[in-house]
């Protein structure tokens, strides 16, 4: 079985990044910013190579995380952060079995002049590649290689963390929301189609809305000051979960 990788024309080289980027937090932002960068100064094209859906839900769909950021969102973001080329992979049997090298050989053939990666980057079957073999290949190949160290926030408690998806999935999941988006860097986001529900806000003398959040994470039990948009307005909004 052969995998299709749809990667732009190869006129123009490429500065790319893969990952998962699901949440688009802070750490992800660190790496984006060192594609935009090096993209420009080699006159390439800043390039994401990522998922769809996680890896995790083909290998192990019962350990597959909870999404952060459905996929529409995910691509608006990358394109925010100066993202021009989104290259999505299906993590079907083909791309999953590539070993670390074979997973590198193609990145490198589709025309990747730079790599942008955080320092616990793996690839490949059984997460075989790593940041240093990665920099051992790219030291043979003449090609070139940022890696981005962690970065730290401070959260209410006076903790300091390294930044993860895992651990804004954590803080959600505790209604620490304040703490999540210290880490995203912006408040965190709902999406969702509104469905009908028991019409109890007749009865309080306030409109409400039933949002069906069901494609990504849902933040703990709770109420919580939100803002909501609505037909390109941004109105204050009590959330309850």
């Amino acid at each position: 079985m052969e995998s299709v990788w749809s990667f732009p024309a190869p006129s123009r080289p490429l500065v790319a990044s893969v990952g998962n980027f699901d949440g688009l937090h802070l750490g992800h932002a660190a790496i984006l910013e060192q594609v935009v960068r090096q993209a420009h100064a080699l006159d390439a094209l800043p390039t994401v190579v990522t998922f769809e859906p996680h890896s995790l839900a083909a290998l192990r769909p019962a350990q597959a995380p909870p999404r952060l950021t459905p996929e529409p969102i995910k691509r608006s973001l990358l394109k925010a952060c100066g993202i021009d080329e989104i290259v999505t992979l299906t993590p079907d049997e083909a791309t999953l079995s590539l070993t670390a090298d074979a997973f590198y050989e193609r990145l490198r053939d589709a025309g990747v002049r730079h790599f942008v990666e955080g320092s616990r980057f793996v690839f490949g079957r059984g997460r075989s590649g790593n940041i240093q073999t990665l920099a051992e290949w790219c030291r043979r190949d003449g090609l070139g290689l940022t890696v981005i160290d962690d970065v730290d926030v401070t959260l209410a408690d006076g903790a300091t963390v390294a930044v993860s998806s895992t651990l804004v999935r954590w803080l959600l999941l505790q209604g620490r929301v304040r703490d999540a988006a210290r880490c995203l860097g912006r408040p965190y986001r709902l999406t969702g189609d509104v469905v009908r529900g028991d019409a109890r806000g007749r009865a309080i003398g306030f409109p409400t809305a039933n949002l069906d959040c069901s494609q990504q994470l849902v933040p703990a039990e709770g109420v919580y000051g939100a803002r909501v948009t609505l037909d390109s307005r941004v109105h204050p909004v009590a959330l309850s979960i």
